[in-house]
Parts: structure tokens; sequence; C-alpha cells
């Protein structure tokens, strides 16, 4: 679970993928299409790993400190438009339950500085 989360969140760090988080952080619409698809992907792998987090969480599988730690990590780049953007295009591809934790979270401002 752990490594699944850290490669979730890795990606972000290459200079590429960053470069054009930031872009589409400040207009969607600026970055390409072969831009958007990058970047959707990479979503989707965090949404993923965050799904399966809450999953296994929720059966009991995760100890409830665990998920706390984790929950903090997703929940900070909620706040980032193009996170919002992405869930807002695919969140029906996921777990009922994860849509409704999801689309119940308290989103603040994603600050990168």
């Amino acid at each position: 679970m752990i490594k699944v989360h850290r490669e979730a969140t890795q990606m972000l760090a290459s200079a590429n993928i960053s470069d054009i988080f930031v872009r589409a952080n400040k207009d969607y619409d600026s970055i390409t299409e072969a831009e958007s698809v990058q970047l959707m992907v990479l979503i989707t792998n965090f949404f993923r790993a965050w799904e399966t987090a809450f999953l296994e969480n929720r059966d009991g599988n995760l100890d409830e400190k665990v998920w706390e730690v984790l929950a903090k990590d997703y929940t900070e780049p909620m706040g980032a438009a193009s996170l919002l953007h992405v869930w807002n295009l695919r969140k029906q591809n996921y777990d009922a339950d994860f849509q409704k934790f999801i689309d119940e979270l308290e989103i603040h401002e994603y600050v990168s500085r």
C-alpha cells in the first residue's frame, strides 16, 4: 500500500509533469491535448491509489493511523484546479463510497510555495 502511495505522489516530481501541473492549475485550457492526456493519466493513478487506500481502510485492512496520514497526503492537493477538473470528468469510474467521500471533503486552496 505504501509503495503504491509513494509511486502515485512521486509522479509529480518529474520536471515535465510538474510544469504541466502548474500551468494546468492556472489555466487548464493552456495545456496541449497531449499534456492533458499525461496529466489525466497521472491524476487517475493518484485517485486510484487513494481509492485503494480508502477501500482498504473501509474494509478494516489498513491501520487507522496509516489511513489518517495517507488521507492528509491525498487531501492536500485536492485544492489544485487540475485535480478537481479531472475528478469531475472521471469520478464515475470510482467506487460509490469513494466518490461520496471525495465529494464531501472540505477542500482548501492548494499552496505550492
